[in-house]
């Protein structure tokens, strides 16, 4: 129900949005090609306690923004709103509120919540597609699932150069300015990998499967989480049958069915990510790296 976390329109919040600090994680999560404008609103002088670096601690009253957008063609390739989802920090713990936007973008509307809406919706190719926007408990389902309830905005989501702090290093950046306090660490959190491929597909693991496939909830019995991707998926076998990732033999490798016949991850692949399917299916085929 509207309430003053929730008003019943996206435009009460405005002023919130407005001073807003603008990220990028650097493992984002796909969600059907939209475009993503992701805000953090502290309370005035308050600050994220960053000093358990796998867990940091939000204070009551935070706020983050994330609107999805499309570029369309319809509209001469401009950027149409879709949707923003919030999440606020409340005494009791996290809420989680999805605004539609309306099709003029004069507005967004809170929604209620209880099923997922289709959005149909055109890209800058002129592909036509159906935007599902989640239901609150599919927003429940991936944050609680997840090893912290707020998804990409981490040290090992900051820890990386942004055009949204000037080309500089986000993380860096957040400690300077006083968002975050507690230390910076002199080792930052990062995806290792033998080649800058391996690590891209590690890290799209680490952003659109580790808030289900990790050492929590060991979804499917796998923990995808970077640190351990490539022990437990190469020449691993899948709970379900067959071998997860296969080196050499993509089409053979269930976790490269999963992602290319467009079933993972779960919400926000009515239209798949093929430039990454293609560099999964090349990673493999020509996997080890220098082999």
């Amino acid at each position: 129900m509207p309430n003053e976390a929730f008003p019943r329109l996206l435009s009460d919040l405005e002023g919130e949005l407005a001073r807003g600090q603008p990220y990028s994680p650097r493992h984002p999560l796909w969600t059907n090609g939209l475009e993503k404008d992701r805000r953090l609103v502290l309370p005035v002088g308050a600050t994220v306690d960053a000093s358990n670096r796998s867990a940091w601690v939000f204070p009551p009253g935070t706020r983050f923004f994330k609107t999805f957008s499309v570029t369309s063609s319809q509209s001469g390739n401009g950027v149409r709103p879709v949707e923003t989802r919030v999440m606020f920090r409340g005494n009791q713990g996290w809420e989680f509120g999805v605004y539609l936007w309306r099709a003029d973008g004069s507005d967004a509307e809170l929604h209620g919540g209880g099923l997922p809406v289709a959005v149909p919706l055109v890209d800058a190719e002129g592909r036509s597609f159906t935007h599902q926007v989640p239901s609150l408990p599919q927003c429940n389902l991936c944050h609680l699932t997840n090893l912290t309830t707020v998804i990409g905005f981490s040290e090992l989501q900051l820890n990386v150069q942004s055009p949204v702090v000037g080309g500089t290093n986000q993380l860096e950046a957040f400690f300077q300015a006083g968002l975050l306090s507690g230390a910076l660490p002199g080792d930052p959190d990062a995806v290792e990998g033998a080649d800058q491929l391996t690590r891209d597909i590690v890290g799209y693991a680490q952003g659109n499967c580790s808030f289900c496939h990790n050492e929590k909830t060991l979804a499917g019995g796998l923990n995808l989480s970077h640190p351990v991707f490539l022990a437990n998926t190469l020449n691993r076998p899948s709970v379900t049958g067959g071998i997860l990732i296969q080196p050499g033999d993509p089409d053979g490798s269930v976790y490269y069915q999963r992602f290319s016949g467009g079933t993972m991850p779960a919400l926000g692949v009515q239209l798949g990510d093929s430039v990454t399917y293609g560099e999964l299916r090349d990673w493999i085929e020509d996997y080890p790296p220098g082999g």
